[in-house]
């Protein structure tokens, strides 16, 4: 069973930006308790033609909860190989709407239909995250009625209303679906709404306010990519950053025969580098570079600092906090400095100019490096063996 949906990208063409596509198609078991884990994955495409969802679910067979964009009709085809998909609709597309006239238009028939459609709403909420045969009972027992009574009311109303009625156009929208909009009632995996890809979709329509646009089909790709690690690893209650930084730390190294142990329902994080090093530091030394973040790197040890003087204990870091386009040593254009703490009692170093940067490497050899910014000459005690780049952007 998937959720389907697409939204709309800029994409930035000659002399002017089009509107291409991306596509979702998530696995979420979680409402009828099935063991597969949650799973999102996101497609780039330049137009809105049927060929996309041909091409992305060509060898799926089951289930597909989505609205009713026209383009999906070939995969609903009995013929269709390697199996037809059924179709289950969305109530909450069908909901918002008669919603929309019941809100702007004050139409009483509509606040009617929905004071109706949130009585199914209601009952199915009792169910949510119960198993698929306990949706089923509780659905042929309780839901079916309020069904069959919606069904019952929007055919008598129809009849009484102009085709051209905004109302009927709504009722219309569901009346040609009866059937995927019934198919929930006899099956209790299905869900009521596609609430579950427009949720994955989210992300895409907040981020078109920073990024603006696509610069190219191989950039929309990536972004696809890129939304489909994020959204996977939010679906299983992990902290995106936390999850990536650890598997990227760990890929190269990691057997190839067991890479799904770093797919994020299998994911447990490991003790980083720089955490084995703190944890091996005397009290009075922290063996560790700041990389503009502020971390404690033993249960009660000292704070160290590294970004826009947050405050540490014990004189780590005293700097005052720079004004905005300046960096800590008054060079202009630079909203953080990348600072050193490589001991405790005060090593401090700035980097200055755009080009500052962090480069405390623990040998592989054993022998101490050196930090390489302006004002810091003290060896680093950290064993590393991979640097420690502070991005001063």
């Amino acid at each position: 069973r998937l959720h389907g949906d697409d939204t709309t990208v800029p994409l930035l063409a000659r002399g002017k930006t089009v509107t291409a596509r991306l596509w979702t198609y998530v696995r979420d078991d979680r409402p009828f308790a099935g063991p597969a884990p949650p799973a999102a994955l996101f497609y780039f495409s330049r137009d809105r033609t049927a060929e996309h969802p041909k091409r992305h679910l060509a060898r799926y067979a089951g289930i597909l909860q989505a609205d009713a964009y026209a383009g999906y009709g070939e995969l609903y085809w009995p013929s269709r190989k390697p199996g037809a998909i059924r179709e289950a609709a969305c109530w909450a597309h069908f909901r918002r709407k008669v919603f929309e006239l019941a809100e702007v238009a004050r139409a009483p028939l509509a606040a009617e239909a929905v004071q109706r459609i949130d009585q199914v709403f209601e009952a199915e909420r009792v169910v949510n995250g119960c198993p698929a045969t306990d949706r089923l009972t509780h659905r042929q027992h309780v839901v079916t009625p309020l069904v069959a009574d919606l069904h019952s009311w929007m055919l008598a109303t129809r009849g009484r209303l102009s085709r051209h009625n905004d109302l009927a156009r709504a009722l219309d929208y569901a009346l040609k679906r009866w059937p995927a909009f019934t198919r929930f009632l006899d099956d209790g995996r299905i869900c009521l709404s596609n609430n579950a890809a427009e949720r994955a979709l989210r992300g895409i329509a907040l981020g078109r306010k920073a990024w603006l646009f696509a610069g190219s089909d191989r950039g929309g790709e990536r972004a696809a990519m890129i939304y489909t690690l994020i959204t996977t690893a939010k679906l299983n209650d992990l902290d995106p950053r936390a999850w990536l930084a650890d598997v990227l730390a760990r890929i190269a190294d990691h057997p190839a025969s067991r890479l799904d142990q770093l797919l994020p329902w299998n994911w447990h994080r490991t003790q980083t580098p720089i955490t084995a090093a703190a944890a091996a530091a005397s009290a009075s030394t922290a063996a560790i570079t700041g990389c503009v973040r502020c971390v404690r790197p033993v249960e009660g040890g000292p704070r160290l600092c590294a970004s826009e003087g947050t405050d540490a204990p014990d004189g780590a870091h005293d700097r005052p906090r720079p004004g905005a386009g300046e960096d800590r040593a008054g060079q202009p254009g630079l909203r953080h400095a990348a600072v050193c703490l490589a001991q405790r009692e005060g090593c401090a170093g700035v980097g200055t100019g755009p080009t500052a940067r962090l480069s405390c490497l623990g040998s592989p050899s054993g022998r101490p490096a050196m930090c390489s910014t302006v004002t810091c000459r003290r060896p680093c005690q950290a064993s590393l063996p991979t640097k420690c780049r502070a991005n001063p952007g």
